[in-house]
């Protein structure tokens, strides 16, 4: 029958104290990650299995990873908000974030070895989209919460931003400041479908309710790196006797591209044509982009809840996934001119 190991063991090997040992196993207490290191790799050498609950021996981790995947350049100011917001919740609770910055070149495999090699106990997916990865890391006890990627909400633990609403809440802006011929801008995302058709809900959901019509011609879906195309599809609509009066942009780093296909045919921000979009993307401290409204995703809330739903899936027996999904929030940048008898 093999030894039972138990915390004095480890602590001879490691040269620490009883005390010591018992803090690094069950994440309570500052202690150094030098000394973490050691106690944890040695009672790994050893196979020492604490006594109690799998929730306890869950519990007694040390790190979590950050999972991070851009799919555009103009997505890092999100992105590093909301990983930003991660680290400190994080080293509040007396954990050590770690990011990892993916790129479509890694394998399922080297991603998992590395998580493991940095003993991570959990982990934020942040728009990384892969099928395998997560059931795979979960088969391992690491529990995995995605965020802003709505594709996997049916299967694992997920905070989002209720794009539904956003969008539904946005069009009503536009539709309450008296505009009735309203384009709808977007472009393909494979990274994210979900985000693309909930946000075509909401807008169209808006539109219905206040008996507007959806005509195609008033809808623009051009790529996001093709500007000429973008500026010509622009120059259709727009070249129209009746032209439209507004436009519901996919997220306000489409819209910038919009505003700038709209002066290059003569039409100004909000004097000709009102503009909103969801996300608040862009970072408006920069002078030289434009000012747009938006329908802003709360990274705070959204950081705060998904480090919930880690402590929540460490502690509970059952694997159903948890979903949350953020309310988006209406930021006046003056993009849009009330016309006619809206308010």
């Amino acid at each position: 029958m093999a030894k039972l190991v138990k915390l004095k063991d480890i602590a001879e090997r490691a040269g620490v104290s009883i005390a010591t040992v018992s803090m690094v196993l069950s994440g309570r207490g500052k202690i150094s990650s030098e000394v973490s290191d050691r106690v944890l790799a040695i009672s790994d050498q050893l196979e020492y299995r604490r006594p109690g609950s799998t929730a306890d021996r869950r519990l007694a981790f040390r790190y979590v990873t950050i999972l991070h995947s851009e799919s555009y350049r103009y997505s890092w100011n999100f992105s590093y908000d909301l990983i930003t917001r991660l680290e400190s919740l994080l080293i509040e609770k007396g954990y050590y974030p770690l990011v990892i910055h993916l790129n479509e070149k890694w394998q399922v495999s080297t991603i998992i070895d590395e998580i493991r090699a940095n003993r991570s106990g959990a982990i934020f997916s942040i728009d990384y989209s892969s099928e395998t990865i997560i059931p795979e890391l979960e088969d391992l006890g690491i529990p995995v919460i995605v965020i802003n990627n709505a594709c996997f909400q049916d299967k694992h633990s997920s905070v989002l931003a209720d794009d539904v609403q956003g969008a539904y809440e946005g069009t009503r802006h536009l539709i309450e400041a008296g505009h009735r011929s309203i384009v709808f801008a977007e472009y393909e995302r494979e990274d994210m479908p979900a985000l693309v058709r909930e946000r075509n809900f909401g807008f169209r959901q808006a539109m219905e309710e206040a008996g507007l019509p959806l005509p195609q011609e008033l809808r623009i879906r051009c790529p996001l790196e093709d500007q000429a195309a973008l500026e010509r599809r622009i120059a259709e609509v727009f070249g129209q006797r009746q032209r439209p009066t507004a436009i519901f942009a996919h997220d306000d780093a489409y819209a910038a591209c919009m505003i700038s296909g709209l002066r290059k045919i003569g039409l100004g921000v909000p004097w000709d044509v009102s503009v909103i979009a969801p996300g608040d993307v862009l970072d408006y401290s920069q002078p030289f982009l434009p000012r747009i409204s938006t329908m802003r995703i709360d990274i705070e809330l959204m950081a705060r809840m998904a480090v919930e739903i880690m402590m929540t899936s460490i502690l509970r027996k059952e694997r159903d996934p948890l979903v949350i999904k953020t309310k988006l929030h209406y930021m006046d940048r003056k993009s849009i001119r009330t016309i006619g008898t809206g308010r």
